[in-house]
């Protein structure tokens, strides 16, 4: 017979049973949830969202940038500018310039079907050009038929840029041990949302890493996260585009630059008294000039030049200049028609006088006129090398004068033409208030380093004065010195130095030979360009393997100028320290 107090302790044992049931219940779901969660991850999902607004590039989503006209793609020229090419132009009249890099010019007009390549009229089905909301959009075919790019449009609706010479890594989605199904997520964690399932051996793009997860494309174009361990067979393989249009390469010459320039004001030189001049291999005579606002150009071309340089093996860079007029520069620059005239009489020329290249010398530009410069320069570029000819353009260094200088967009320039001649010269210019050298070599290297920065130095070609300033400085009957100069070639500043007995003596500080004269209340002061000179710079031109040296002008120098160049050269090869050929 049970007493009350064993039936007591039978009831507390069930219920501690129970109790204990329950416990282990709880803990073994939690945990297997647990488990579920470590191994499965989160399994709430939601919709991806897309943007049929946006072009994906890689894993980067640019919005705002395509819209559909008639069900058309067109895609935004601020993005293309960003993406694929910076030598897209707009005109003042909203027509539209652009220079591909394989060096064809596009021109088009606002919502018109056809299309000028070159000098080729093409005829499309749609318009090329659209405008919606004052920002311009080419369609998706015109950018394919003139750029090395392929859009897709993946299954989601979204738009996808690929790149020729671009990359892209691949991988196959794996069965992996107590994992139900590879999941795409939101975001890089197991516990995030997915968007949607991913089938064992599908082929996945990375587009890249975060930690342990991978951010991935999928075939339908949905992108997200997914475990690492979820994939494997990773290759990397080259995007290849071939260029819809020609390639047409620029056109460097092979060797070493040695070049003068032969400035013709009025006519040229006789042929039969110019000198020996070692080692010279170019000439850039300044033949061209723009005229007037139409985009007439000035000729003082010689055929009698011509055959003289030939007949020395010289190439033959004839020189275009805007004539430093800066109302007249903006008025051909503006307009993509008048930059055309001008070209095509530049092509002109060089085929009549069997030109090898032209030499770009615009000074005095308005700031604001620095974009349109760049963008004649492109168009010049690639019409001129089309005919395989060498394009160089004239810089100053860098400096804050606006329209001597900063108008210039160097890094962009370099990136279109052949060579660079920076005029490093006129360190103190002719109406200086300081009297100094024309270009004392630290002046000249401290700035050369500066353009360096912006410019490969395998097309920078250094300038190397054959002139110097001959400085007065005078004692007025105020007391105060009117400081006033004259330019002298190096013949007539040895005849001066040797008229008054002097002795040049070397000057540090600049790296030049100098001379002084007292005569009254007025003393004479000249830094010269000599053989101390010119042997120093040579060796700049080597030490940072520029393109070579180009001289202002050849009427100012010497036979024993341009054989001290020709022969420092020569030592610094001798030593092994000369400039590799191009």
């Amino acid at each position: 017979m049970n007493t009350p107090l064993v039936e007591y302790n039978k009831t507390r044992n069930k219920n501690n049973v129970l109790r204990i049931s329950i416990f282990l219940f709880a803990l073994l779901s939690t945990g297997g949830t647990i488990l579920y969660l470590i191994y499965n991850g989160s399994p709430i999902k939601i919709d991806y969202q897309r943007d049929i607004s946006a072009v994906w590039v890689n894993e980067e989503k640019q919005i705002n940038t395509r819209i559909l006209v008639e069900k058309e793609n067109y895609i935004s020229v601020n993005f293309l500018i960003e993406n694929i090419d910076d030598g897209i132009h707009m005109n003042e009249d909203q027509t539209m310039v652009i220079v591909t890099p394989s060096k064809n010019i596009v021109f088009l007009k606002e919502n018109e079907k056809s299309v000028r390549i070159n000098d080729d009229i093409n005829q499309l089905s749609i318009p090329a050009y659209v405008t919606e909301s004052g920002e311009a959009y080419l369609s998706k075919e015109m950018i394919e038929a003139v750029y090395p790019v392929k859009f897709t449009i993946l299954k989601n609706g979204e738009l996808k840029l690929a790149k020729d010479k671009g990359k892209r890594t691949t991988a196959t989605i794996i069965k992996q041990p107590l994992i139900d199904e590879v999941k795409l997520r939101q975001e890089p964690s197991l516990l995030s949302p997915y968007y949607e399932t991913i089938e064992i051996h599908e082929q996945i793009q990375i587009l890249s890493e975060k930690g342990d997860m991978l951010y991935v494309e999928t075939k339908n174009g949905t992108k997200g996260y997914v475990n690492q361990d979820s994939v494997d067979h990773k290759e990397e393989e080259a995007i290849v585009i071939n260029s819809p249009l020609p390639i047409y390469p620029s056109a460097p010459i092979n060797e070493p630059i040695r070049l003068t320039w032969e400035a013709v004001y009025t006519k040229n030189p006789t042929p039969s008294n110019l000198g020996k001049m070692d080692g010279l291999n170019v000439v850039s005579p300044t033949w061209f000039h723009l005229e007037d606002e139409k985009g007439t150009l000035k000729n003082l071309a010689s055929s009698s030049y011509m055959e003289w340089a030939k007949s020395r093996d010289y190439h033959v860079w004839a020189l275009f200049s805007n004539n430093f007029d800066p109302e007249l520069t903006h008025q051909v620059l503006k307009d993509y028609e008048t930059r055309k005239r001008m070209i095509d009489t530049l092509l002109h020329y060089v085929a009549i006088y069997k030109l090898d290249g032209i030499n770009i010398d615009f000074e005095n530009v308005n700031l604001e006129d620095g974009p349109l410069f760049t963008q004649f320069v492109r168009e010049v570029s690639a019409s001129l090398h089309q005919v395989g000819k060498v394009v160089s353009v004239d810089v100053t260094f860098i400096s804050t004068s606006g329209n001597w200088s900063a108008f210039l967009e160097r890094e962009k320039l370099a990136e279109v033409v052949d060579y660079m001649m920076v005029m490093a010269y006129d360190e103190h210019w002719g109406s200086s208030p300081v009297a100094g050298s024309v270009a004392s070599i630290p002046w000249v290297e401290a700035n050369l380093q500066r353009l360096l920065e912006q410019v490969p130095s395998e097309k920078v070609v250094l300038g190397v004065p054959l002139y110097t300033r001959l400085w007065k400085e005078e004692v007025t009957d105020a007391g105060d010195i009117s400081v006033s100069s004259e330019a002298l070639s190096m013949s007539k500043a040895a005849k001066w130095i040797k008229e008054r007995n002097l002795t040049p003596i070397y000057e540090e500080e600049t790296g030049q030979d100098f001379v002084s004269y007292q005569e009254g209340n007025v003393t004479y002061k000249m830094w010269l360009e000599n053989e101390t000179s010119l042997k120093k710079r040579a060796k700049i031109t080597n030490k940072y393997n520029l393109a070579g040296v180009a001289t202002w002008a050849r009427f100012f120098g010497t036979d024993d100028a341009f054989a001290t160049l020709h022969d420092t050269f020569l030592t610094l090869e001798a030593r092994g320290d000369a400039m590799p050929n191009l």
